[in-house]
């Protein structure tokens, strides 16, 4: 009994000298804007969200991104101390896709990670036609309790010039017409065992339980494959809106999955200009990121925040991924709920990169490494093969992660011109 008792001091003592050795330095978090309203069925949609349609994001979005938030706020501030309570702009940057649920779900996501504080948007833009220091109208208005540093900045990229989160909105050159979503992808079918039959079975499914969805139109109208995919992603964007359930055959859900899948994928399975562009941008600044912890610069961060979309994450992951693995998930997305789930990000996903280092028992550093963390859960396997998991360090040795990074950055990422026709001055 007392050599059980000193096995156990000995385990609980190497756990804490393993603790010890590893320490968080840093943390990169690309979010999933929340639950927004669909672009299809616009008076359906406006029945249902108050006049709106068009992917603004609703007030269960909101609240998705609150709460993830507050789960941020318990991770990194309460549990593992990266961050101090109180907020410090030298500690954090947070950017924003200009698409406004984006803003908004970044600005709720701040609200959760730091409650007490004000949030307030910066659009970089010469031209910018948006003030963001309206207060309400209160004779002597002021705040109790100020503390410093009481607003929180969201940078929000420029909608003319986004080349990090909408790439495929712009130009290689500007003497280039060729978009790069039509000229740098190659596009592949996933599913082509889809019936024709199975097709009209689903679709009359949907049709007995959502007849509404089918107003005044005609067979030959609903009965395709790009009207299954249209009403999919209307019932994907309702779901959180609606109290119903979605009582389909195992078959409509089954063929569901499937043209989601293909959707996304169809074009991220074969190598292309288009898949490294996707994702270029993201990878040039995660490099900068953590290359300023690694050479101990002064202007380094230790939490940076990308309010985007779910392509965003998709076009990271497909980057990331071993293409024989990527096209076992999607054939596996068939039959399977979570391997459809780990494809196609939900609402509210967070895709996260940790940077760590290791010391050793003297306090000496022997490495750098990284965590890929997607929905709360470390991926490990099914990158690609220069992409090395070693169980010693806990994660991927940094300079060998970089390197992979870097050969995946397109070298024609500096010359896409992005168009500014949206740059117009409403104030003259």
């Amino acid at each position: 009994m007392e050599n059980y008792y000193i096995v156990v001091r000995l385990f609980i003592l190497l756990l804490i000298i393993i603790e010890i050795n590893s320490h968080l330095l840093s943390v990169i978090n690309l979010i999933r804007h929340g639950a927004r309203t669909p672009q299809s069925f616009p008076f359906i949609t406006k029945k249902l969200n108050y006049g709106h349609f068009k992917s603004q994001l609703t007030i269960n979005g909101l609240r998705q991104l609150q709460l993830l938030g507050r789960y941020t706020n318990q991770k990194y501030i309460k549990q593992k101390e990266l961050l101090k309570v109180r907020y410090n702009p030298n500690d954090s940057k947070f950017y924003s896709s200009p698409s406004q649920r984006a803003i908004f779900s970044g600005t709720a996501f701040l609200h959760g990670l730091y409650k007490n504080y004000i949030i307030k948007p910066i659009f970089h833009n010469e031209k910018s036609n948006f003030k963001t220091d309206s207060i309400p109208p209160i004779p002597d208005f002021n705040i109790e309790n100020k503390i410093k540093y009481k607003e929180i900045p969201l940078h929000i990229k420029n909608s003319y010039n986004n080349k990090i989160f909408h790439p495929h909105k712009c130009k290689l050159t500007k003497e280039s017409n060729e978009i790069i979503k039509e000229m740098g992808f190659i596009k592949r079918r996933i599913f082509p065992d889809i019936s024709n039959d199975d097709l009209i079975e689903a679709i009359d499914d949907i049709k007995y339980h959502l007849p509404y969805l089918f107003t005044d139109l005609k067979p030959e109208e609903y009965y395709t494959r790009t009207f299954l995919s249209l009403m999919n992603s209307y019932l994907k964007q309702v779901r959180p809106t609606l109290k119903i359930k979605f009582d389909f055959k195992p078959l409509t859900k089954q063929v569901m999955r499937m043209t989601n899948i293909e959707k996304h994928y169809s074009s991220r399975l074969i190598e292309s200009k288009g898949i490294k562009l996707s994702a270029s941008g993201f990878f040039s600044g995660f490099i900068n990121y953590f290359d300023r912890i690694v050479n101990n610069d002064e202007s380094k961060k230790k939490y940076i925040l990308y309010s985007g979309h779910d392509t965003n994450i998709i076009s990271i992951l497909t980057n990331l991924l071993d293409k024989d693995y990527l096209l076992k998930k999607c054939l596996e997305g068939k039959e399977s709920v979570s391997a459809h789930n780990f494809l196609i990000m939900p609402f509210a996903s967070s895709f996260i990169l940790e940077l760590h280092s290791n010391n050793d028992a003297y306090g000496k550093l022997e490495n750098y490494f990284v965590k890929i963390i997607l929905n709360g859960e470390e991926i490990k396997e099914g990158l690609h093969k220069d992409l090395v998991y070693y169980e010693s360090l806990g994660g991927f040795e940094y300079n060998q992660f970089k390197s992979y990074l870097q050969s995946r950055i397109d070298p024609n990422y500096d010359d896409i011109f992005c168009s500014n026709d949206d740059d117009f001055d409403y104030t003259k």
